[in-house]
């Protein structure tokens, strides 16, 4: 019997061939899309845009990485922060373009762009396959990070001695790969190329027209070759490793050839781009991801719609294809051109940017990667290990089905004891292997809903403190006194709404501690900082913001009759169905081996964390990493009952003699602040004053102190805030007689 090993700190099982499962600082919970814009040169965005966009892997030194896109003529390079990148010394006056100009002449047509970091000298290189002025085609290089004092880089030609008809270009690596005209396959190292040398210049055995060529992602990696091979009137599209057409696997009857975009962590993408702006409501581009990358125990590579099982509001529903183009920057960060971007493009602007949808596909999003399925040594194997870790009938052999109800400790107390036992034969090692990696994750992945769980109890303790100090502050009953049958209403929610903005819901706190990026990471990430990331993640908070719970509030006599230990149940309803949906995935989670990889490696290297403080012993104040959430939980409370019992006075001021009078109204407020003055963002100066009305029968305050001092003062809430946001009437809902 061996020694139990300890749990992994990393496994990789289910990354190869499955980039998307990748425990990256940018995977994020659920998908979520967001309006960007990329400079766009002044320029239409034409087929060409896009159809030879190129990736880089990460900068060894900074980790950024780029693409380039094909912009009329000349190339643009950007930032995955979608800036304009410039080359030092060139004279272009729009930053991050950079000329096609070679000594045959300005180039004719592109059959393919790569864009290489070098791993020795760390210099940037755009290269590409195309034809000139010039007898054939060639590869052409251009270095994008050298320093041009006097000319503008003139890209350099790669003629290997046989001479070349170059047709697509991929790079791997440091190697460089591209196809001749006549469909052979060859590879040359970066070195090599940038010499003008043929040293490590080999044909690799291929067959058909080769469409892509792609890297497994191990650390010794296998390469694979995606070719358009021949069949009757048409193509296939296969797929096999690169030196063996004759293992080839078929993913597509029927392919026309084109379409096929690579990214460095091995995603094969197909986009079918339809860029016609007036079919609006006709199907648009195919945008499919192929699952897995290349073949992987026993299956087939095939495409699949990301999007079509997480709709992220990308379009109308039933309008699944709305999508014109696109430019894949990885497995789980595309940019799209959409039919909304496009009818809001107006040419006549002068440069506007090109306005996008950005996607980034969530891990409970992510296509899905079944457990290893076994059949004869291997399924008996499997069977025998449930069996023993189970120590039930015969009947428990399945020890899978029992992921969704373990708990971190008992998947750990699993994990020892499979360690522990000695593998008869190598299928039984085999399966071995495979539950230990389930089971290693399983211990991660439950440690991480665990901890969620826990921070969000923490919430609702918080949350019942901000109501307790509201009720305190503005003597609000916590039972309705109902004086009237036609009452008021708000909603209370409004602690929902400001969620996507401001810091005040469950969706944000959790968001506080799920990071998707180290902080010096998150401002050159784009699309990945940690609000946008975050959203989407819990869907009761979506369901909260559609309750339109209502107070119920008596018009005569001014008191406050809203029942806030209800307002408090609504919201503590809403903490239930956020702690039911934490369930809800750590169940799914289980049943799938690419989400349950994904989720337990997130956790493990300290992506996704989620240590909830806790509160110190009999303390009222919430922990300080919680004070944002506190106060924004209190503020939502004040916003909920402040309209129902009071007025305001607004004006604005800089708009001549007429821009507005103070409003009067039947009787006189008990209380008027003082009048506060701010701007707005078009630059109209507004003053506005705060009023609380009472009866001739009760000329007390209705919500006890000064409303300004509790706003402006204890919480130093804007003006404008309260003023322009907080939905307070300009006339009043009751007035003195």
């Amino acid at each position: 019997m061996t020694s139990p090993r300890a749990i992994p700190t990393a496994v990789d099982v289910y990354a190869q061939a499955a980039p998307w499962t990748n425990a990256t600082p940018t995977r994020i919970l659920k998908t979520t899309a967001i309006p960007v814009s990329l400079p766009s040169n002044g320029c239409t965005w034409t087929a060409s845009t896009a159809q030879f966009s190129s990736v880089s892997v990460p900068d060894p030194t900074t980790g950024q990485q780029y693409f380039c896109l094909a912009v009329q003529g000349t190339g643009m390079r950007y930032d995955f922060g979608l800036n304009a990148v410039p080359i030092q010394g060139h004279p272009s006056v729009v930053q991050g373009a950079f000329l096609f100009d070679t000594e045959d002449g300005g180039i004719s047509t592109f059959y393919g762009w790569t864009y290489v970091i070098d791993p020795t000298s760390g210099a940037h290189y755009f290269i590409c396959a195309a034809s000139t002025s010039a007898p054939s085609n060639r590869l052409y290089w251009s270095c994008l990070t050298q320093t041009y004092k006097f000319f503008p880089p003139i890209m350099k030609p790669y003629q290997p001695s046989s001479g070349t008809g170059a047709q697509g270009v991929w790079s791997i690596g440091d190697t460089i790969w591209f196809a001749k005209q006549d469909n052979t396959l060859w590879q040359i190292s970066l070195a090599d190329m940038l010499a003008n040398k043929t040293t490590s210049l080999q044909q690799v055995s291929s067959t058909g027209i080769v469409q892509a060529v792609i890297a497994d992602g191990a650390t010794s990696p296998t390469c694979y070759v995606l070719a358009a091979v021949a069949s009757g009137d048409g193509y296939d599209l296969v797929e096999f490793p690169a030196g063996s057409p004759a293992n080839a696997v078929t993913i597509q009857s029927g392919f026309s050839p084109g379409g096929i975009k690579t990214t460095p962590d091995g995603a094969v993408w197909k986009v079918i781009s339809d860029l016609n702006p007036n079919d609006l409501q006709q199907p648009k581009s195919e945008v499919a991801l192929l699952v897995p990358s290349c073949p992987i125990n026993g299956r087939v590579p095939a495409w699949v719609d990301p999007f079509a099982n997480a709709d992220p509001s990308l379009y109308a529903t039933g309008l699944t294809q709305t999508i014109m183009d696109a430019i894949p920057l990885s497995a789980t960060d595309v940019l799209l051109l959409t039919t909304a971007n496009a009818s809001s493009y107006d040419p006549t602007m002068g440069f506007p940017p090109w306005l996008m949808t950005r996607v980034a596909i969530g891990v409970f999003d992510q296509p899905t990667v079944p457990f290893n399925s076994y059949t004869g040594d291997a399924l008996s194997a499997y069977t025998q290990i449930s069996q023993d870790l189970i120590k039930a009938d015969s009947n428990a052999s399945d020890i899978r089905a029992l992921y969704g109800q373990m708990s971190s400790s008992q998947a750990s107390q699993y994990y020892a004891a499979l360690s522990a036992m000695t593998a008869p034969s190598a299928a039984w090692s085999s399966v071995q292997n495979d539950v230990l990696n389930e089971l290693g994750d399983l211990v991660s992945a439950s440690s991480f809903w665990d901890s969620m769980s826990q921070v969000v109890s923490i919430q609702s303790q918080i949350k019942s403190l901000a109501a307790g100090y509201v009720a305190n502050s503005l003597a609000i009953p916590t039972t309705a006194t109902l004086k009237e049958n036609t009452p008021g209403t708000v909603n209370a929610l409004s602690i929902a709404a400001l969620g996507a903005g401001g810091g005040a819901s469950i969706l944000t706190c959790v968001g506080g501690y799920v990071a998707v990026s180290a902080a010096a990471d998150a401002a050159t990430m784009g699309l990945f900082s940690a609000g946008a990331a975050i959203v989407g993640m819990l869907c009761s908070f979506f369901g909260s913001r559609a309750t339109n719970y209502s107070i119920n509030v008596s018009d005569p006599m001014y008191y406050i009759s809203a029942k806030l230990g209800d307002v408090d149940g609504v919201l503590g309803q809403t903490f239930t169905a956020t702690l039911s949906t934490i369930q809800s995935y750590a169940e799914a989670g289980t049943k799938d081996g690419g989400m349950l990889a994904t989720v337990g490696a997130l956790y493990r290297n300290g992506t996704w964390t989620a240590t909830p403080p806790q509160f110190e012993p009999g303390s009222n104040q919430p922990p300080t990493s919680f004070e944002a959430y506190y106060n924004g939980c209190v503020i939502s409370f004040f916003q909920a009952f402040v309209p129902l019992v009071t007025g305001m006075d607004l004006i604005i001021t800089n708009i001549g003699s007429d821009g507005g009078k103070w409003n009067t109204y039947k009787g006189k407020p008990v209380y008027m602040s003082p009048s506060h003055t701010w701007w707005d963002t078009t630059g109209d100066e507004y003053q506005g004053a705060l009023l609380q009305y009472a009866s001739k029968s009760d000329q007390s305050k209705p919500l006890g102190p000064d409303l300004d001092a509790l706003l402006f003062t204890t919480w130093s809430i804007p003006y404008a805030d309260v003023f322009q946001n907080w939905n307070i009437p300009t006339t009043p809902s009751w007035t003195s007689g």
